[in-house]
């Protein structure tokens, strides 16, 4: 008989210090400076460098969530958006208080403004029961006695990304002392927007069956779902961009009504020149004015060594080993560009647009390098070096291309030295914002 109690009592304790060190173990990871791998034109990335670093707050979770990692979610949280605490809470001693059993009391103190701890869920259900009132403020669910932990957006933080990547597991006491709590600081302030990344078909499924995610209308305006980081990172750009653009305005040309450039994988119809197509023109000039400060005479006299390509969604632009003979600029549309992850080329993986089937099928088969969409240069690191292309570019929708070749990029440095110049230096800072943008993710 004691050996079997002194056999339980082993288990408990090592039971205890499991709990004990993995919840001491850092579940979450600030990623303050990350960036989307989107490029984009020169206005847009002005207004992003001033406000995405910002308004954009990432937290990268790891490992399995339970409740020991919760209070380390929502402090990060907290952080993140309001800025850090102005002091730490300190015990009887004087001393700051910690550590595991510190965030436990906060957690599941009897001290609680609106009840006891029979308020909150029990720690191994699978759901959190039908009772628990989940749209408390964010003070009621403050278990510590002290005022809400909910302040003003000091920070101007409107987008909250939460990325599971490298989350193994979850249970719901996770959800119910963790991530509730998030969507609580989510609720009490409207000009925040939570947005889930790299969540595995499971993790969303305990989510919405304890109603973090739902799709009442309330939270499908403030809470996004996506695959990737990257497309998380995008929307909340994106919306940025729109939101700062001139004007509060952010149009972008239509695509133009031309054939589409490949007949199989052999390019047959472009446009050789958009001397004659005002409204191409009018969208080249005001990408340009961007990068440089040449009057419109000039613009619209290097306009005139540019064609335009029209693309199906799923057509291969340029594979792996192809000739750099051209670079280009998105004029509408998305670009992809790829290298597959099995070896080999593009071509033997889409060899015609009707193979492409959609974005999660093109991130299944190939590593997705960077997407370009309007405004952005493409292929013009290749370009200037003269050597064969390393990486494929993809189509991801409908898309059309101002492009120069080097017998134009030759004739405009013969003719009209000054022009290329500003288009050297144009394509220098392109290629200068993108290690930049590569850096700050470190």
């Amino acid at each position: 008989g004691d050996l079997i109690l002194g056999i339980v009592v082993g288990c408990a304790f090592a039971l205890v210090n499991f709990v004990i060190c993995y919840a001491s173990v850092p579940h979450v990871e600030k990623c303050g400076n990350k960036t989307s791998n989107i490029l984009r034109e020169f206005e847009s990335r002005k207004i992003l460098s001033k406000h995405a670093r910002e308004e954009i707050a990432v937290i990268r979770l790891h490992g399995f969530l339970f409740f020991g990692s919760s209070v380390q979610i929502v402090q990060t949280a907290k952080q993140l958006v309001n800025g850090p605490e102005p002091e730490k809470r300190t015990n009887l001693s004087g001393r700051n208080e910690k550590g595991l059993f510190y965030n436990i009391r906060r957690m599941f103190s009897k001290s609680s403004t609106t009840g006891t701890r029979s308020d909150y869920p029990p720690l191994l259900s699978t759901q959190i029961p039908n009772g628990y009132q989940y749209q408390q403020s964010y003070a009621a669910l403050n278990t510590s006695g002290s005022a809400s932990d909910v302040e003003s957006i000091k920070s101007g933080a409107k987008y909250l990304i939460l990325d599971f990547s490298r989350v193994t597991g979850m249970d719901v006491t996770a959800i119910a002392t963790g991530l509730m709590r998030v969507k609580q600081l989510v609720v009490t302030n409207p000009g925040l927007k939570m947005i889930f990344t790299a969540l595995r078909p499971e993790f969303e499924e305990l989510l919405r069956a304890n109603r973090v995610i739902t799709d009442d209308m309330e939270d499908l305006v403030r809470i996004q779902v996506f695959d990737e980081l990257n497309d998380g990172l995008g929307y909340a750009e994106n919306r940025i961009i729109r939101n700062r653009s001139s004007e509060n305005e952010y149009f972008l040309p239509e695509v133009p009504d031309i054939p589409y450039s490949f007949q199989g994988s052999e390019l047959s119809k472009v446009v050789a020149s958009i001397r004659s197509m005002p409204d191409a023109k009018a969208a080249l000039q005001s990408i340009f004015l961007n990068f440089f400060g040449s009057d419109m005479d000039e613009l619209d006299e290097l306009c005139d060594y540019f064609g335009l390509m029209r693309l199906q969604e799923g057509r291969i632009l340029f594979d792996i080993g192809d000739e750099a003979d051209m670079f280009y600029i998105v004029m509408v549309g998305s670009l992809a560009s790829i290298v597959p992850k099995n070896g080999g080329t593009a071509n033997q993986l889409f060899s015609q647009p009707s193979q492409y089937r959609n974005s999660i099928d093109l991130r299944q088969k190939c590593t997705i390098l960077q997407k370009a969409v309007y405004g952005s240069i493409v292929g013009e690191l290749h370009f200037v070096l003269n050597e064969p292309r390393s990486f494929a570019v993809i189509a991801t929708k409908e898309t059309a291309l101002f492009y120069i070749t080097r017998s134009s990029w030759k004739t405009l440095c013969k003719e009209q030295p000054k022009l290329a110049l500003d288009l050297s230096k144009s394509v220098n800072k392109n290629l200068s914002l993108i290690m930049i943008g590569m850096l700050d993710d470190y």
